[in-house]
Formats: structure tokens, C-alpha cells, sequence
């Protein structure tokens, strides 16, 4: 099992352990299967807010790779583009999926 599906596993299986002091949880947690040359690999989940105020994810982690970060995919000219979102709000009481 790689590191990226080690860490979508422990996140998928204990959300509430992790983010309940802010009502988060991460939920259907996967990644495809990279080959074993690839330098990147994609995560992809939702991120429920089940809490009564709007929080905002404002960086990500892991031990598992060099660097994280969340990415918007926009059309633009014809072509798929992928931003970098320094910061990520989530309201109260809706999910994201990324």
C-alpha cells in the first residue's frame, strides 16, 4: 500500500478523532493508482462542515509527500487549468468536494 492510500485511509477512517473541536469531517477519501515513476498524485474527498459557523482552511499537510496543496480546475481558452487556492472557506452546514 503506498503512503498517498495510507493517509486517505486513516483519514477516511477517523474524521471525527481529527477535526471535532472544528465539527470538520472528511469523508470518501480516495486516490487512483499512480505508477510507480509518477512525481504527483491527486487526493480527492469531501469536506463536510457540520458546525454552525463557516471555517477556513487556510493551509494542508502531510508526512506523506514533500508538499500539499489545494487546487481549483477551470476552463480557460479550451484548456483545463488547475489554480492553487491559498484559502479554502467552507459555510456552515455545507460540504466541498474536492
Amino acid at each position: 500500500m503506498n503512503k498517498i492510500r495510507a493517509l486517505v485511509l486513516l483519514l477516511a477512517c477517523f474524521p471525527g478523532f481529527l477535526f471535532a473541536q472544528f465539527n470538520i469531517r472528511l469523508e470518501d477519501a480516495y486516490t487512483r493508482e499512480m505508477p510507480p515513476s509518477a512525481t504527483t498524485a491527486a487526493v480527492y474527498l469531501t469536506i463536510r462542515n457540520v458546525g454552525s459557523h463557516g471555517v477556513s482552511l487556510e493551509s494542508i499537510s502531510t508526512s506523506v509527500a514533500e508538499s500539499a496543496m489545494i487546487h481549483q480546475s477551470t476552463m480557460q481558452d479550451g484548456m483545463m487549468r488547475m489554480e492553487h487556492i491559498p484559502e479554502l472557506y467552507i459555510g456552515s452546514i455545507q460540504d466541498i468536494r474536492l
